[in-house]
């Protein structure tokens, strides 16, 4: 975004001393084709947003053209500009979800790595976790197993204390039970620092 707004400003200070029958919105496609260097999609939508601004701007201010000229040449412009942005945004999230795909392909496949063998449910819940651990960039996680899918044991954690855990959760009770029971993520803000233990060695 910030890169959007520092390439769009040069271009308001040449049309802002240039007269309104110049072309000069067609240099505010530029940033929308810089916006593909990130990985926003929603930044196009805001740079044209931002361009629609600031040639409003510049067409209310500007009294050395004949409004008919210079509204008609900025009205097609911001067409454009729209075109172009919702063109890049859909660029945009075309290739992240290739990306995303790309990397969900990669953590299964090592996945079905780590896990090849014969091991119990508490080996299989610690190679899990340090596969998809990283791949989540979660600092802290653990997995609980259950046989009966009403009592679920600890099975292996990772970045967490395992004696500030419960060693047994059921179903629907406390935050680590409605999680299992909603099947959806939780996300609490405002964690007290004393929730954690933070040690080193």
């Amino acid at each position: 975004y910030a890169l959007l707004l520092f390439s769009a400003i040069p271009i308001f200070v040449a049309d802002w001393y240039t007269p309104l029958g110049i072309s000069v919105w067609l240099l505010y496609l530029v940033p929308l084709v810089v916006a593909l260097l990130g990985p926003y999609a929603e930044a196009p939508l805001v740079g044209a947003a931002l361009i629609t601004a600031l040639v409003g701007i510049t067409t209310v201010t500007d009294e050395r053209t004949l409004p008919g000229i210079g509204y008609s040449n900025r009205a097609f412009g911001m067409v454009v500009v729209w075109a172009v942005g919702w063109l890049t945004r859909r660029l945009l999230l075309t290739r992240n979800a290739m990306q995303y795909e790309s990397r969900l392909r990669g953590v299964h496949g090592e996945l079905l790595r780590t896990l090849q063998g014969d091991f119990g449910i508490d080996e299989i819940a610690r190679r899990t976790l340090r596969v998809v651990g990283p791949a989540l960039g979660a600092p802290a996680s653990v997995i609980y197993a259950s046989e009966d899918q009403r009592v679920y044991k600890l099975a292996a954690s990772d970045g967490v204390d395992v004696d500030v855990l419960p060693p047994r959760v059921h179903r629907g009770d406390g935050l680590i039970g409605q999680v299992i029971d909603g099947g959806q993520w939780h996300v609490v803000a405002d964690v007290p620092a004393e929730a954690f233990r933070v040690s080193t060695a």
